[in-house]
């Protein structure tokens, strides 16, 4: 059996810095990073990508087609 020292085992954890009242602010990479990713979802890779709704088809071409 393995033996671990009692601080590793009593369940108390470090508290956070939101937790001590100290303000969060927003992290604009994050912020920055996330509407990135949606804009490259919502205008480059749904443009391409086969739609089951659509007859397994990209937009572009149901849309000609139709």
């Amino acid at each position: 059996m393995i033996a671990f020292p009692s601080h590793m085992t009593s369940g108390s954890r470090p508290k956070c810095s939101d937790a001590d009242g100290l303000p969060v602010r927003p992290n604009p990479l994050a912020t920055s990073s996330a509407a990135r990713i949606f804009e490259y979802i919502e205008v480059f890779y749904n443009r391409i990508r086969k739609h089951s709704s659509l007859g397994f088809q990209p937009p572009n071409v149901f849309e000609r087609a139709g």
